[in-house]
């Protein structure tokens, strides 16, 4: 009885040669295969656009005639409550609610499949979601074995490029190296995939030296930036008559934002992480440091082991960022370290404007509109 809500929309049962076309959805299917011991037989996706999209009470009957013995998922975006419902009276659980929040997973056997039917309800504050499904083949006693997470396969890690002293600009596009003859042998350092690596000035084992004289070393504190191109920040350490250029990405234990990255969202961060670092591979013959912790004391330490003497960041916005970036750079200058910020996320920054200035109003009013005076300055 009762109206039956609408489904998720589903994508055709995939075989896993087709993953080929979908990278992160190959990774997803390959670890959660390697977290369960499962061969896979089939995969898909399921798509709710909104907390009124349910998946109808049911068992999975796909693939149970070749073997398929195992259901798995993933869940990705906003948090919705898997259910099972007995079929059968007799059994001691009739009832069972499992919350999914974004980037959890889930795998049940054949046992359950047969005995319980299972499904998401409506629930209108959700947002939208996604889950990846497999359908395949594990072995009988899996659940009993525990997952494999101690032991299971991470990406390979990026070949290590030799970091250069000095970046230059190239006469094409992006960044070259320069002056190669003062190359500092990073082969040691972990790859962009390992948060909290670290480069440790005179420890030989590192395998990197960083020279005390001269107008010493620059760091570059990367945030949500992680470009080459229109990158203030990073251009302006590039140019400057520092023996050393140091970007670093601080994942930060201290992150103020009343909204803070998390589940699926530090997998897409972790993916820009490497990508950026690829880039720094390949056009800056430099590559990106990696620390895990309260941003001021890291920056403080990376300065002290580089020997930097400035360090450069573009501004932040919000307001709870504000505040730590005024923080960061007070505490660096009482340390004697030169700081230079760049506006570089929006044109005009919140604390640029005047009493007298306006928002644009609707098209052909006579309201006061912001004008570009200059590159990057807008006056009302």
């Amino acid at each position: 009885g009762g109206a039956r809500g609408p489904e998720p929309a589903v994508t055709r049962v995939r075989r896993l040669p087709d993953l080929d076309a979908y990278p992160m959805h190959r990774e997803v299917v390959r670890r959660m295969s390697a977290l369960f011991r499962v061969q896979v037989e089939g995969w898909w996706v399921n798509h709710y656009a909104d907390g009124s999209a349910v998946k109808h009470m049911h068992r999975d009957g796909w693939g149970r005639q070749r073997g398929v013995n195992i259901t798995t998922g993933a869940s990705f975006g906003s948090a919705r409550t898997l259910c099972f419902e007995a079929a059968s009276s007799s059994l001691e659980t009739q009832r069972l609610s499992c919350l999914q929040e974004d980037g959890d997973v889930f795998a049940f056997g054949e046992a359950v499949n047969r005995d319980y039917r299972h499904g998401l309800k409506a629930e209108p504050q959700s947002g939208p979601r996604i889950s990846i499904i497999i359908m395949g083949r594990a072995p009988a006693n899996w659940a009993e074995l525990g997952p494999l997470s101690a032991s299971m396969p991470q990406p390979a890690a990026a070949e290590p490029t030799p970091l250069r002293r000095r970046w230059g600009r190239g006469d094409g596009a992006g960044y070259e190296a320069s002056n190669p003859e003062v190359t500092a042998d990073c082969s040691q350092q972990p790859a962009a995939a390992s948060l909290g690596s670290r480069w440790r000035r005179g420890k030989p084992e590192t395998g990197i030296a960083v020279k005390d004289a001269g107008p010493g070393a620059c760091v570059v504190w990367m945030r949500d930036d992680l470009r080459l191109a229109d990158n203030p920040a990073l251009h302006a350490a590039v140019n400057s008559d520092s023996s050393a250029v140091v970007p670093v990405f601080i994942h930060a234990t201290d992150d103020p934002n009343p909204w803070p990255i998390r589940g699926a969202a530090l997998w897409w961060k972790g993916e820009s992480l490497k990508a950026f670092d690829a880039s720094l591979r390949k056009h800056c013959a430099s590559q990106l440091v990696l620390r895990k912790g309260l941003c001021c004391e890291e920056l403080l330490r990376l300065v002290d082991e580089v020997a930097a003497k400035k360090v450069f960041f573009n501004r932040m916005p919000e307001p709870w960022y504000r505040e730590r970036d005024l923080h960061v750079e007070a505490v660096l200058r009482q340390r004697g370290v030169v700081v230079e910020t760049f506006k570089a996320a929006v044109l005009q920054e919140p604390w640029e404007g005047t009493a007298t200035c306006k928002l644009p109003q609707c098209i052909g009013s006579e309201a006061k509109c912001w004008t570009e005076s200059s590159p990057g300055k807008l006056v009302p």
